[in-house]
């Protein structure tokens, strides 16, 4: 009977809500028509000034921000209630943070139903910190802030590709995006971090790009120093990949037949770009 009686009164409230922000609302459509309800149809619609026009939005934002408090608890209800028969109330809470995730993932993410549903899921299972809508939502402002300047970087792209940046070091992220700005071209940055997001979280970045292109005159002795900074442009999962192979800790010629099938493809894919794209590593 409590739970029924509990019930009644969040509906009963939510609709009161609805009710006054109804009645809020024509209220503002009256006054910014300049004339009663009844006449809004009949005289043309003046212009507002400045003043008039902002407290109108601010009405108007509060307007909305009631009549979504009161669907979110008609919903919060309805949620509860429909889950109630398997008693389990972590669920029921991680199923309504998830539907929060997911809608700001779409809203401010640009993420499709489907991606919102994959990644609101993969951040629980990184850490279920970010199954907190305004926690990610904090976290993906302050990453924008970072990164959002890159020419076509787009974090929601990128949360899209891989959700564990969301919870990357924001100094760490921003100084190896400097270190990235200094050796190639800005406007290949985005796609450099689109392909290996771990660019951003890397600690030994800079030495890693170092080591890597000597690896790569290791294995074709022609390469210039613009050719191998070219082929890390061109396939940045080379310091992740190529950077950390034994093979490199002997003093000698490598071929590249010795390497792993994949790390062959992606050298010799990038040198072979590097040969036929050479007028275009005057600015790498």
């Amino acid at each position: 009977m409590r739970a029924l009686a509990a019930s009644s009164a969040t509906a009963s409230t939510s609709g009161r809500r609805v009710d006054r922000s109804s009645s809020r609302a024509r209220r503002v459509v009256s006054r910014a028509s300049g004339g009663e309800e009844d006449e809004a149809d009949e005289a043309p619609r003046r212009r507002l000034t400045d003043a008039e026009l902002r407290a109108a939005v601010e009405e108007a934002r509060e307007i909305l921000r009631e009549a979504t408090i009161a669907a979110n608890e008609q919903a919060r209800t309805e949620l509860t209630r429909g889950m109630a028969a398997s008693a389990d109330a972590d669920a029921a809470a991680a199923a309504m943070e998830c539907l929060r995730v997911e809608a700001f993932l779409r809203a401010r993410g640009g993420l499709n139903e489907i991606e919102a549903e994959r990644v609101a899921r993969e951040l629980y299972a990184i850490d279920d910190l970010y199954q907190d809508a305004e926690k990610l939502a904090v976290q993906f402002d302050r990453l924008e802030r970072a990164i959002g300047g890159v020419p076509e970087m787009d974090v929601g792209r990128l949360v899209a590709r891989s959700p564990e940046v969301i919870g990357s070091d924001i100094g760490r992220a921003t100084a190896n995006l400097l270190v990235l700005r200094d050796l190639f071209k800005v406007q290949k940055i985005a796609g450099m971090v689109y392909d290996a997001p771990r660019l951003l979280t890397c600690e030994d970045l800079t030495e890693r790009i170092a080591r890597t292109r000597r690896y790569i005159t290791r294995i074709f002795a022609s390469e210039t120093e613009d050719d191998t900074l070219y082929a890390v442009s061109e396939e940045p999962n080379l310091l992740f990949s190529l950077c950390d192979l034994p093979i490199f800790e002997r003093d000698v010629s490598v071929d590249i037949s010795e390497l792993p099938m994949s790390v062959q493809g992606a050298c010799a894919a990038c040198v072979a770009v590097s040969l036929v794209c050479s007028s275009a590593k005057t600015h790498i």
